[in-house]
This record gives C-alpha cells, sequence and structure tokens, in this order.
C-alpha cells in the first residue's frame, strides 16, 4: 500500500477516508481486481480515473453558464490612434450569480458591462447571453434581446421627465406591445415592489434620488428579465441611501435574478457573491 499512500499524499487527499472509498470504487465500478490494486502504476491510474470521474460529475452538475465572454478585445479610435479598452477579457456568469465587475476609473469594467448588455461591440472576441451569440445579431436583434431577457440600471436613473413613476416603469412593456390593462397591473405590482406604491403618479422631479432609483429598478424588471444589469447605480446616492439599493438588489438575486454590476465602491462590492476585479483591460481575479 505504500505507491497508493505516496500518490494519495501528492494528490492531497487525506488517507484515512480515501484510500478505502477509492479501493471499493476501483473494485465495484471499474473492475479493477484487488490483485492489479496493489502496484503503483495501476495505483496512480485509479487515482487519475477517481479524479477524472469526480471532475466530470463536478461540471456536469455546475449550471451552463448565462453569460459567456470569450477573449474579448475593445479599442477606441482617439484621432488616428487605437486606444485599448479590454484586453483579451474572458469570463463566464452562471444563472442566478451575483457579481460585481470592480475596478479604478478607466480600468474597462464599464465598457465590458456594455458589451455584455449589447450595448456596445468588441473589436475581436465572442460574446454569448442566454444561447445568444451577440456578435453575429443585427441591431435589431440585439434589441429586441434587451427588451426580453436584460433589465438596465444607470447611475444617473435615465427616467422620462415627463413621465409620471408608473408610465416610465409601464414604458419597456409598451415596445413588448404588452396589452394597457396587463402593463398596468404589473407596473402597479412593481412600483409595491420596490416600495413606492404611494409615488406611483409622482414624476421624477418629485422624488429622491433614492426612491428614483427605485423606478429605475422597477422599470427594469418590467419585461421579467433573465439579467439585471447595473452600472453605478449607487454612484449617485449617499451611503444610507446606497446600502438600502443593494438590499433591494440582494432580495432580487435570492429570487433567483442574474445580477452583473460595476461600481468603484468597495462597500457596495461587499454585496456581491464574486467580485470580478479588471485593470488596464484584464481581469485580475474573477473571484
Amino acid at each position: 500500500m505504500d505507491g497508493i499512500d505516496c500518490y494519495l499524499r501528492s494528490c492531497r487527499v487525506t488517507k484515512p477516508v480515501s484510500v478505502v472509498f477509492i479501493l471499493y470504487w476501483a473494485v465495484e465500478t471499474r473492475g479493477v481486481s484487488l490483485a492489479t490494486i496493489l502496484t503503483l502504476r495501476t495505483n496512480r491510474k485509479i487515482i487519475d480515473m477517481f479524479r477524472n470521474t469526480a471532475e466530470v460529475k463536478k461540471k456536469r452538475d455546475m449550471p451552463e453558464p448565462i453569460i459567456t465572454v470569450e477573449d474579448v478585445h475593445k479599442s477606441y479610435l482617439m484621432g488616428k490612434e487605437a486606444v485599448p479598452a479590454l484586453r483579451g477579457v474572458s469570463l463566464e456568469i452562471h444563472r442566478g450569480e451575483f457579481v460585481c465587475l470592480m475596478g479604478p476609473s478607466g480600468s474597462g469594467k464599464t465598457t465590458l458591462l456594455n458589451i455584455i448588455g449589447g450595448l456596445d461591440e468588441s473589436s475581436r472576441g465572442h460574446v454569448v447571453v442566454d444561447g445568444e451569440n451577440l456578435v453575429s445579431m443585427s441591431e435589431n436583434e440585439l434589441a429586441a434581446l434587451r427588451l426580453k431577457k436584460m433589465g438596465f440600471i444607470f447611475q444617473n436613473y435615465n427616467l422620462l421627465g415627463n413621465f409620471t413613476a408608473q408610465e416610465n416603469v409601464e414604458a419597456p412593456m409598451v415596445l413588448a406591445r404588452v396589452g394597457r390593462k396587463d402593463r398596468r397591473q404589473r407596473a402597479q405590482m412593481l412600483m409595491e415592489k420596490v416600495d413606492l406604491g404611494d409615488r406611483a403618479h409622482h414624476y421624477p422631479s418629485e422624488l429622491s434620488g433614492g426612491q428614483q432609483q427605485r423606478v429605475a429598478i422597477a422599470r427594469a424588471l418590467a419585461n421579467d428579465p433573465n439579467i439585471l444589469i447595473a452600472d453605478e447605480m449607487t454612484g449617485d446616492l449617499d451611503s444610507e441611501t446606497g446600502f438600502a439599493i443593494m438590499e433591494l438588489a440582494v432580495g432580487l438575486n435570492k429570487e433567483g435574478m442574474t445580477i452583473i454590476y460595476v461600481t468603484h465602491d468597495p462597500r457596495m462590492a461587499e454585496f456581491a457573491k464574486r467580485v470580478v476585479e479588471i485593470r488596464d483591460g484584464k481581469i485580475l481575479a474573477a473571484g
């Protein structure tokens, strides 16, 4: 047993449980005879078979990524010079994740977020969102994808000033051709969800910054998207209001919403389940 014991230690496998279990697994599931188990070479093959089987099972048990970014590059033309914003970024985000893209100004985090959301296109690479390859889609197809599968929250809210709060929430449903009765009922429900049921008929100018951002969140949820994309959604808010908005986002994630947001504030990044650090257009750490 010295051979298998030595190999187990090299694989960082603890002896008491693993030796017995792996030998049993080899005999019962792989048809390896006890006589052949005692050789070092066979022992290594057994452990390798076990590890490969475990890795395959782990991959099989993991949910398919809802967002896949593969070797994405992005450059902007400044005069006659191409300035790189993203340099070969690859990233997977799985359904139901709560992911923060964090980095200093100019790091490329907002550029990456915009490319994931189909608001900007990459110079090179592939982006797949919920089974759709964004690179091969037309502008109309991208607009339809954003309308049906994504909700967007912006730092400066982007509410329509001459629409009431509820009418702002209804706007994406109008584009999706939802009937008047259904969209009004859903808008009312979403206003209640963000604790603004009593402000439904107020205009943005009559609301505080935190209330406007809550309206923006309700609007982002209007067409029941799979993915919520937020760019500095607490950037214009005081700390207390920002924390309240992040708690609302946490609640949405617990309901199954996939959320990707950008921040430069470490306090707001703490709400995420995974933080992806970006600097100089490259991912330094993906959590």
